[in-house]
């Protein structure tokens, strides 16, 4: 059951991150965001990893299937460097820290319960 959830929170991934590539798309485009730095740049990756890996995620940890496992890992474990680069190094002044920290939460929940020998056994 909750590999389940874990894949419906990467579909829901998915969709958020497709959202907010069209609304920023229509507010003023990307070149902004690529050249506000490294944080830009790992923002584009990040999309990248989520169009990419959060599909194969979800439908195949829906499946119980061990290659949804490993995007997963992929796909939470970019979340939680991320934010946590975020956090640590690459945070504006008024960014708000509690809302860092809940993001890597939220990427750090699924990433330590894909990890678990119990869910790799689930995916075998």
């Amino acid at each position: 059951m909750m590999l389940r959830i874990v894949a419906a929170i990467a579909a829901i991934s998915v969709v958020f991150t497709i959202w907010l590539i069209l609304v920023i798309g229509t507010a003023g485009g990307f070149v902004p965001l690529l050249r506000s730095g490294a944080l830009g740049i790992m923002t584009f990756i990040g999309w990248t990893v989520t169009l990419a890996l959060g599909p194969i995620t979800a439908v195949q940890l829906w499946r119980f299937k061990e290659t949804g496992r490993r995007a997963g890992l992929v796909l939470f474990g970019f979340g939680v460097v991320y934010y946590l680069s975020g956090l640590l190094w690459l945070r504006a002044l008024d960014a708000q820290s509690a809302q860092i920290v809940m993001a890597v939460a939220a990427y750090a929940l699924p990433f330590v319960f894909l990890a678990l020998p119990s869910a790799r056994q689930a995916c075998s």
